[in-house]
This record gives structure tokens, C-alpha cells and sequence, in this order.
């Protein structure tokens, strides 16, 4: 038998370990190129359902500009307005004007608008459909009137389906604040220093021709701030910039009219405080924020309210109510009739 040369034996182990580091680097360099292909193809399958995406999103746009279109097309109406020309909010009521011009109609044409299920004929005058309304405020009618169009037998009907309210209109109004410091009232004078912030929106249904801080005592304007004018001032470089204050104000011009000012429909921003007032005890103090629209509604956010007292037991000089704290909205048509909106 012939014998195992052991100079040979010696490069079977070295042998053995080249192989296995060969194999492991086969193994690695091919779950690199694995991973690239799988890479590739999740790219690609993103470009996939990206391009998926966009032609699904045109085609569904295509749909909706088709449909408009169509609704459009199919339309009786020309075009409409309802316009709120009243509110009474002590009897829950307000009044609309309606006004419509169809796109046919003929001598024998009778048109009514319904808000919910009550009925209102309309009179033709000239090319359009009026009258005036008479509506509930606690009813919205959002997406909820329809125009009937009569002809002899023949009867049709639109429904409005974007008509929004009056009432989803005034609830839409944004309008807060907020003031970082508490006053104090001490030997009949009531102190309040610090900063505040405020911000107002019309939610694209109003204008604001004033808009202002107000502290009362037993309703007597004791400060005012004016936030329309400071604010817009400022912004312009035409006025003083933030912090601002006055240490009394005059109860008989309060913020600025509509010839001097345009609308704004909506602002926000920061006011300092600095204030001493004279105050008798037992006067009820309030500090809210008040806004006025263009059609005459008034608008207004409390912040704080108690009576001045004085003694050692009150809470800064003040007797609180458990409310005194709580922020609350109301707005007040042009007889003074308050409606409270929710927060």
C-alpha cells in the first residue's frame, strides 16, 4: 500500500479554507445582485402604482369635470342669490331675499322655493323669480332647498345642493383671544398687565369694519384697544408697532367706521397690556373682544367676568362665579337681540 506524502496533507486545510471564503464570497456577491434585482422591481412596481395613481386620479377628475358639466348643462337655473336682509334674534327668526333668473320659461311658468318642506311661491318680475322669506334660525336648511318649476301638469325640481345657511354662516365665524395675565382690583382700581392675542375670521361669509379689546365696568367702556387700525398700522410701517397700549380710552368714539377703514375679513396677532382704571366697588367688569360685520351683526368673545370687591376673601379683588373663567361667544343682530354660539 502506498503512503500519504505529508508535505501534501499540509495543504489540505489552507486548501479547504480558500474554498469555503470562495463560497462564502459566491453566496455574497449573489445576494447583492438578488438585492438589486429585488430593488429594480420594487421601483418598478412604485412606478407602477404611482403611474396607477395619477391615471386613476385623471380619470376620476375627468369624471367629476364630466358630471359638472353635465349638472351644468341640465340646469334650470341661470342663476340665484339668497341674501339675509333682517334677523331677530329674540323671536328666532330672520328674513331672506330670493331672487332667481331660469334659463326657459314662459308666461304659464310658476316657480316656488322650498326650505326643508315649507313652500314658498315666488312672483316674476321681468326676467327673474323674487320674494322675501321669512325663516326659522334654528334650522340650518344646509344642502336642503329646493326651486319646483311648474308648467301646466308638467312639474321639476333643483335642489341647492351647496346652499349653506344662514345659521351654519354664523357659526362659522372664528373669533377668540386670550389674555396671559388675570387683572387685579385694590383700593378702587383695577389693574391689568401682561400680553393678549386675538384672532378673527368671517369664514369667507362677512366683514369686519371694527374689531377691538374692550374692558366695561357695569357696561361703561373703561379701556379699548383698537385692533384693526394698530394692527394694519403696524403691518404697513404707517404706526406704531406691537406692544401697544393706552391707559384710558374715551367711551365716545370706539374703534374705527368703514370710511376710514376697508372691511377685513379676517386678522390675528399680539397686544401688550398696561392698564389703571378707576372702578367702584361691586362694578361688574368684563373683558372680551367685539367685532362688527358690514350687514350690522355684532360679534362678541368673553374672556373674563365678576364683580370688584375688594376684601381679603375674593380671588385678585374679585367675587368670581364659577363661569367668570369660561370663555363664551354671542353675537347680537341690529335690535340688540343676543344669540349664543357654541364653542
Amino acid at each position: 500500500m502506498k503512503k500519504l506524502n505529508l508535505d501534501s496533507k499540509k495543504w489540505i486545510v489552507p486548501l479547504l479554507i480558500v474554498t469555503d471564503v470562495l463560497l462564502l464570497a459566491g453566496i455574497l456577491v449573489s445576494a447583492i445582485l438578488s438585492y438589486s434585482r429585488m430593488e429594480l422591481i420594487t421601483n418598478q412596481l412604485t412606478y407602477l402604482q404611482d403611474t396607477s395613481n395619477i391615471i386613476q386620479s385623471g380619470v376620476g377628475n375627468m369624471q367629476s369635470d364630466m358630471a359638472a358639466t353635465l349638472e351644468e348643462e341640465s340646469s334650470l337655473i341661470e342663476s340665484y342669490f339668497i341674501r339675509v336682509t333682517d334677523a331677530d334674534f329674540a323671536a328666532g327668526t330672520y328674513d331672506a331675499e330670493v331672487s332667481m333668473i331660469p334659463k326657459e320659461y314662459t308666461d304659464q311658468t310658476k316657480v316656488s322655493i322650498y326650505f326643508g318642506t315649507q313652500e314658498y311661491p315666488l312672483e316674476l318680475t321681468g326676467y327673474s323669480y323674487d320674494g322675501v322669506v321669512t325663516l326659522p334660525l334654528n334650522t340650518s336648511y344646509d344642502g336642503n332647498v329646493t326651486f319646483l318649476f311648474m308648467e301646466g301638469e308638467k312639474k321639476t325640481t333643483e335642489v341647492l345642493r351647496d346652499y349653506v345657511g344662514f345659521q351654519t354662516k354664523m357659526k362659522n365665524v372664528l373669533l377668540l383671544g386670550a389674555i396671559d395675565h388675570e387683572p387685579e382690583y385694590q383700593d378702587g382700581k383695577l389693574y391689568l398687565d401682561g400680553t393678549g392675542n386675538f384672532s378673527l375670521n368671517g369664514g369667507g361669509n362677512y366683514g369686519f369694519q371694527t374689531f377691538e379689546l374692550l374692558i366695561t365696568a357695569d357696561n361703561t367702556v373703561i379701556y379699548n384697544m383698537d385692533l384693526i387700525s394698530e394692527n394694519t398700522s403696524s403691518e404697513e410701517g404707517g404706526g406704531p408697532a406691537f406692544p401697544f397700549s393706552w391707559d384710558e380710552a374715551s367711551t365716545e368714539s370706539i374703534g374705527v367706521t368703514a370710511d376710514a377703514q376697508k372691511p377685513v375679513e379676517e386678522l390675528e396677532g399680539e397686544y401688550a397690556l398696561d392698564v389703571e382704571a378707576d372702578v367702584a366697588p361691586q362694578a361688574q367688569i368684563r373683558i372680551f373682544l367685539r367685532a362688527e360685520s358690514e350687514e350690522g351683526y355684532t360679534f362678541e368673545y368673553e374672556m373674563f367676568h365678576a364683580a370688584a370687591a375688594g376684601t381679603e376673601d375674593s380671588e385678585n379683588g374679585f367675587v368670581l362665579e364659577e363661569d367668570s373663567k369660561i370663555p363664551e361667544t354671542f353675537v347680537y343682530d341690529k335690535k340688540g337681540g343676543s344669540l349664543r354660539l357654541p364653542q
